[in-house]
C-alpha cells in the first residue's frame, strides 16, 4: 500500500509510475478512496461491487498513513480519485488493457459528489509519506522539506531494482539504470 506522489500533479503521478505499480495504485487506489468515503461516514452498501466477493467493496487499509490522508480533505480524496483514474488510463495507452478500477471509480465520484459529509480538513494537506520508515529505511526522507522529492527518491533507492516504463520514456528526474520496454 502507497500513494507515490512523485508530482503535485495527479496526472503526472500517475504517468510517473513504473510498469509494476500500475495494477497495484489501481488497486490500492480504489482501496484507499473507498475507505477515506467509509472513514468520512458514507453508506456502506453504496460502495462499489468489489470484483472478489461481488459484494459491496469494503476499502482496505484503513489505518494506513496514506488512507488516513485521503480521509483529511475533499481535495486530498479528489486527488487521489485523479490519480487513480489516471493509472487506469495508463494501463490502457500501456498495455491496451481496462481494468476493474474504472468502473469502481466512477460509482465512486457519484457518491462522492452526491453526498454530503463533513471533512475534517480544507485544502490539499501534505502527502502522507510512506518511506518503508517502519522497517527503519529511509527515515532521513521524512526531514526532507519537499513530500514530492522525498518519494522520487524513495523511488530511486528502492525500485531501480525493477523499474521499467512500456512505451514511456522513465520520468526526468529517475536515475536508475532501466530501459524503456
Amino acid at each position: 500500500m502507497n500513494l507515490f506522489a512523485t508530482h503535485y500533479s495527479p496526472l503526472v503521478s500517475a504517468h510517473n509510475l513504473c510498469d509494476k505499480h500500475l495494477f497495484s495504485q489501481a488497486k490500492e487506489g480504489v482501496q484507499m478512496a473507498v475507505s477515506a468515503l467509509l472513514i468520512r461516514g458514507f453508506d456502506p452498501e453504496s460502495m462499489p461491487i468489489a470484483q472478489s466477493t461481488g459484494l459491496p467493496h469494503k476499502g482496505g487499509y484503513r489505518f494506513h498513513p496514506a488512507t488516513q490522508w485521503c480521509s483529511l480533505s475533499k481535495k486530498n480524496w479528489l486527488w487521489n480519485w485523479y490519480h487513480t483514474k489516471e493509472i487506469v488510463a495508463e494501463i490502457d495507452r500501456r498495455f491496451g488493457k481496462s481494468h476493474q478500477s474504472d468502473i469502481q471509480l466512477e460509482v465512486l465520484i457519484h457518491l462522492f459528489l452526491e453526498t454530503v459529509v463533513e471533512w475534517p480538513l480544507e485544502g490539499l494537506t501534505p502527502f502522507a509519506r510512506c518511506l518503508n520508515q517502519s522497517k527503519g529505511e529511509n527515515t532521513d526522507l521524512l526531514e526532507w522539506d519537499c513530500p514530492v522529492e522525498a518519494y522520487r527518491e524513495f523511488y530511486n533507492r528502492d525500485k531501480a531494482g525493477f523499474a521499467k516504463w512500456t512505451g514511456r520514456d522513465p520520468p526526468t528526474w529517475w536515475r536508475g539504470m532501466s530501459a524503456t520496454a
